[in-house]
This record gives structure tokens, C-alpha cells and sequence, in this order.
């Protein structure tokens, strides 16, 4: 990355911010089980593709600081608890005809 640490650590905060915005709109869609609606659930999940998108692209989650990296791997680990909420879409197979 070109950006100095600071910028780096500003464009991350950004980048933190819309996450959790759009995460706690899933969660509250994801509380209650019995009313849970898939499509809904889906489509918040996909409406975070472009701020992961952008996580991924500025922001170096390897780094050397350890607390730093630790940090980023535990929000990784979040996210992927969020979509676990919602099932192991890894086990989904298309079917064809």
C-alpha cells in the first residue's frame, strides 16, 4: 500500500464504520429466527460485498504489529460468524439439470 500509516488507519476507521452500519441492520434482520426472512438476509449480505471489497483493498490485515493484526483477524472472525448467522453457505451446491 502507498498510503502512510495514518491514512491507512483513517481509510480503515471509514471503511470499520460502514461495516458495523450494515451489520447491525442484518442482525436486527437475523434476531428472531421464527420471523426470518432469507431474501432479506441475502441481500444485506450481499449489500456488504462493496465495504469488504474496499477493507480488503486498503487495508494490509497481515501487518507486523501483532495487536494490530490480531485486531483485524478478530473483525474477519466477526463477519464471518455474521454470515454463519445466516447458514454455511459454503455447503449450498448447485444443481443442475
Amino acid at each position: 500500500l502507498h498510503m502512510s500509516l495514518e491514512d491507512q488507519r483513517n481509510t480503515e476507521e471509514r471503511i470499520l464504520k460502514a461495516i458495523k452500519e450494515k451489520t447491525e441492520a442484518l442482525k436486527k434482520e437475523l434476531k428472531s429466527i421464527d420471523e426470518l426472512n432469507f431474501r432479506d438476509a441475502l441481500e444485506h449480505l450481499i449489500s456488504l460485498r462493496p465495504y469488504i471489497d474496499n477493507y480488503f483493498d486498503n487495508v494490509f490485515v497481515m501487518t507486523k504489529q501483532d495487536d494490530i493484526r490480531m485486531n483485524r483477524l478478530a473483525f474477519l472472525k466477526n463477519l464471518d460468524n455474521l454470515f454463519l448467522l445466516l447458514g454455511d453457505l459454503s455447503v449450498i451446491e448447485k444443481k443442475l439439470n
